[in-house]
């Protein structure tokens, strides 16, 4: 039955360690009910690690990415460092005790990403730093294994 599984829910349990797939179809809707009706979880927020749970988070990361490279293609920049010359950054304001680790140079992606190994000149895929990306990114040493086929944003010009 369903009820360990929604005990666990009430109790603030992992949802990870539900078994889903041991659940009828019936159940499964009971503990969906459950997850996206009654818990207090608001869509929407793009706040530290539940930003990818927001629909829009998707279609903005590739579109900054695509807004980079136009930067970097056009204007550059006049100065690629992480640090703020102008004094401390806060960057990550939605906790005082947060390291806001992700968000550094030198932090290593979660996921890892395909790029062409600098010493093999082989595509691979491995954990790299923020900065690491950021470099296999750079036109004149590019690394990665897709390229944008344009930069126009058409959807935009039919936007009333």
């Amino acid at each position: 039955g369903i009820g360990p599984y929604l005990s666990l829910l009430e109790m603030g349990g992992e949802a990870t360690s539900l078994a889903l797939s041991k659940l009828d179809d019936a159940a499964k809707a009971a503990v969906v009910r459950k997850v996206f009706c009654t818990q207090a979880f608001w869509p929407g927020d793009h706040l530290e690690a539940a930003s990818p749970v927001e629909a829009s988070f998707w279609p903005i990361h590739p579109t900054l990415e695509r807004l980079l490279h136009l930067r970097i293609l056009t204007k550059g920049f006049t100065s690629w460092a992480w640090t703020n010359p102008s004094g401390e950054t806060e960057y990550c304001s939605a906790s005082s005790s947060s390291e806001c680790e992700g968000h550094h140079e030198y932090d290593r992606t979660y996921w890892k990403t395909v790029h062409k190994d600098q010493e093999t000149g082989v595509y691979t895929k491995t954990h790299l730093t923020n900065s690491e990306v950021l470099d296999r990114m750079m036109p004149e040493s590019y690394a990665l294994p897709y390229v944008y086929a344009h930069l126009r944003w058409e959807h935009c010009a039919t936007a009333s």
